[in-house]
């Protein structure tokens, strides 16, 4: 009977302490977990291991999706910084660097458009460089100049002695490149070969420092000069249309150069000599005309270097120079392309 007495008091004891090791093995009695909620599995890990709402951890038990609001690292920040308002990031002053710093795609997508317009064409700062001479006995003109690599280089030269002859062709030369002539006018038939404007081009693929350019005449009488160096950034190496005029002939010749361009966004360059002016260069320039250089010689000649004011618009026409036409001129213009 006393042994049936002790297990009798023995069994509720040993149920109690059953069920505080399982309190214990547990970390204590989850509150959803005794409404009913078995969603919780009771070998949830415990302490600082366990996921919170929210952070790193849905209700039942799996990862939190990288698109919730809440998501952060598995090692989370402290409380305060954790529980933080998150605020969106200024795209006008998004971070330089750190985890909140703007990515750029090093593999733009495929549909990405791709800008394909031309490169500006633009004469380099300090040009043109111009040299003259009046009346002068030597056979040669020449520029010093320096230049940066990739340009396409231009000359223009308008020479020519006084009711002469003989002074053209001209041929030009120098700075290691190789000079191609574009177009020379020359005086013909009357005062054959005494007076011209040429234009000559190279392109350059590496600087060039203090280098020079000659021109030489046919013959060392007594002559006028004007030379021009241009350098052209963004220029093609092919050269477009061409133009001038002569007034030595039968009829007069317009003081101006006309050059049916062939693109939009070119510059015209060109030479104008008028050989029957001492003063400078007759008629009134007309509003699209820019002068680099002018001489005016007691000879009896005028010579002049210009180009357009600004780009062309287009294919088409485009005149620079004077608005008049006499005898005894003579003129000559290139198209310079864009890249």
């Amino acid at each position: 009977m006393a042994s049936a007495r002790a297990l009798f008091v023995l069994a509720p004891l040993a149920a109690f302490a059953a069920g505080c090791s399982l309190l214990v093995n547990t970390g204590g009695l989850d509150t959803e977990a005794a409404s009913g909620d078995s969603s919780v599995p009771v070998d949830a890990p415990r302490g600082s291991d366990a996921p919170r709402d929210g952070v790193g951890a849905t209700r039942d038990g799996g990862h939190t999706p990288d698109s919730f609001v809440g998501h952060r690292d598995a090692e989370s920040p402290p409380d305060s910084a954790r529980d933080a308002p998150l605020r969106p990031v200024d795209a006008h002053h998004a971070p330089d660097s750190g985890p909140d710093a703007p990515h750029e795609s090093k593999d733009a997508p495929a549909d990405s458009p791709v800008d394909a317009s031309p490169a500006q064409l633009t004469i380099d700062m300090g040009f043109p460089q111009t040299t003259s001479q009046k009346n002068s006995g030597s056979m040669t003109v020449a520029r010093t100049f320096d230049a940066s690599a990739d340009r396409l280089l231009v000359v223009v030269l308008v020479s020519g002695q006084h009711g002469g002859s003989g002074v053209w062709p001209v041929t030009l030369a120098g700075a290691g490149l190789t000079w191609a002539s574009a177009i020379q006018t020359i005086s013909n038939p009357q005062y054959s070969d005494a007076v011209g404007v040429g234009i000559w081009t190279a392109w350059t693929e590496t600087a060039l420092s203090g280098q020079t350019v000659t021109a030489t005449r046919s013959n060392s009488v007594s002559a006028d000069a004007l030379l021009a160096v241009y350098s052209f950034v963004g220029a093609s190496p092919t050269l477009g249309a061409t133009g001038g005029t002569n007034g030595f002939g039968a009829d007069a010749g317009a003081l101006s150069v006309t050059v049916a361009a062939q693109a939009a966004g070119s510059i015209i360059v060109g030479g104008l000599l008028d050989g029957d002016s001492a003063s400078g260069l007759r008629g009134t320039a007309l509003s699209d005309t820019i002068y680099d250089g002018n001489v005016a010689s007691s000879s009896g000649d005028s010579l002049a270097i210009a180009r357009l004011h600004g780009a062309t618009s287009g294919p088409g026409s485009v005149t620079i120079g004077q608005s008049a036409s006499f005898p005894y001129d003579v003129t000559a213009g290139v198209e310079i392309l864009r890249r």
